[in-house]
C-alpha cells in the first residue's frame, strides 16, 4: 500500500507539472501542441535507432537539427529523434521539438499531426528497465523495449510520400489532441483519489 501511495503522489505531482508548464506556455504564447511543419523535411525511415548516447550523439550530429531555422520552439528543443511512426511499422529519425513523455508510455512520431505525442498503447512499465513516469522524448534510447514492439514494413515510397503530400493540421486538430490529453490526465486524477 506504502507503493501504492506514493506512485499516486508522484503522478500527483507530474500532472501538476505539467498544467503548470502548459498554462506558462500559453501565456507565452507558445507552440503547446509539439506541432512543427519544419518537421517534415527531416523525416527519414530508418532500420533501427541507437541504443547507446553515444550512437545517439552521433547520429544527432549528423542530422544537424540546430542548424534548421524554425520558430516551433527554442533552437535547443528541436532536437533529433528516433522513434517509431504512429501506425508502429517503422522506425524514424527526425527533428522535432523534444516532448515530455507521461506515465510510463512509449513515444512516437506522429507523420500526419507533425508531433512527438504517447502511444497509449504501448505501456513500458513492465519491461526489465522500465520507462519512468516522465521522461524526455529524445532519452527514449534508453527504453528499447520501445524499439521492440515495432512491425517494420519499411517503405520508403510511404515515407516520401509523406514528406510531399503532409497537410498540416489546423490549429483545431491540434486543440482536438491537447483536450484528449488533458481529458485522460483529468480521468487518471479522479481515479488516483478514488483509490485515495
Amino acid at each position: 500500500m506504502h507503493d501504492l501511495s506514493k506512485t499516486v503522489l508522484e503522478t500527483l505531482i507530474i500532472l501538476i507539472k505539467l498544467t503548470l508548464t502548459m498554462g506558462a506556455q500559453l501565456r507565452h504564447n507558445e507552440n503547446v501542441y509539439g506541432i512543427c511543419d519544419k518537421s517534415v523535411t527531416t523525416i527519414r525511415e530508418v532500420s533501427g535507432c541507437p541504443k547507446t548516447q553515444l550512437e545517439w550523439n552521433r547520429r544527432a550530429k549528423l542530422m544537424q537539427c540546430g542548424a534548421i531555422r524554425q520558430n516551433c520552439t527554442k533552437p535547443a528543443e528541436f532536437v533529433y529523434h528516433c522513434l517509431p511512426n504512429s501506425h508502429w511499422n517503422e522506425t524514424i529519425e527526425v527533428c522535432a521539438p523534444k516532448k515530455s513523455i507521461t506515465l510510463s508510455y512509449c513515444a512516437e512520431f506522429n507523420v500526419v499531426g507533425l508531433r512527438i505525442q504517447e502511444n497509449y498503447d504501448h505501456s513500458c512499465s513492465g519491461a526489465s528497465i522500465p520507462c519512468p513516469n516522465f521522461y524526455y522524448s529524445n532519452e527514449i534510447f534508453k527504453y528499447q523495449q520501445c524499439y521492440n514492439m515495432i512491425k517494420l514494413t519499411h517503405s520508403k515510397k510511404h515515407v516520401q510520400k509523406l514528406k510531399t503530400h503532409t497537410k498540416l493540421r489546423s490549429s483545431a486538430g491540434g486543440m482536438n489532441d491537447m483536450m484528449s490529453a488533458v481529458k485522460h490526465n483529468i480521468f487518471i486524477l479522479f481515479l488516483l483519489i478514488y483509490i485515495l
